[in-house]
């Protein structure tokens, strides 16, 4: 017996709606739509994908390849300089409790030995 052909769309318009945490299923959608040759409505949908999960990785990876078919750099950049994850957004500064010891300078045990050679390798 013929197993008869369905539209993914459905299927996955309702799991979409029944997992709405489960960015992978919007990313099925996005690629849907991009197979379908709809890109205006897969790059919609990544939008909205990006939006609700800005850490979902495959998410960036559409949204730059996005901007590289449309040929807007100054966006793909700008998402990417944007990004805390890759160390480019404001990361916050981190201040010493106590002065950093050079490697050769008297330990602050009291030991009198130098920092390298005491308590470093205790570290």
């Amino acid at each position: 017996m013929a197993r008869k052909k369905r539209d993914l769309l459905p299927r996955l318009q309702k799991l979409i709606k029944k997992y709405p945490r489960v960015p992978a299923f919007k990313n099925y959608l996005s690629t849907y739509y991009s197979l379908k040759g709809k890109n205006e409505k897969a790059f919609e949908v990544n939008r909205w994908l990006c939006k609700e999960h800005p850490d979902y990785l495959h998410g960036k990876i559409n949204l730059a390849t996005q901007h590289i078919q449309e040929e807007n750099y100054d966006d793909r950049f700008r998402d990417i300089r944007e990004d805390k994850h890759l160390g480019w957004g404001e990361q916050p500064t981190v201040k010493r409790e106590t002065p950093k010891v050079g490697r050769n300078e008297p330990c602050p045990c009291g030991s009198g030995k130098k920092y390298k050679k005491c308590c470093l390798k205790k570290k």
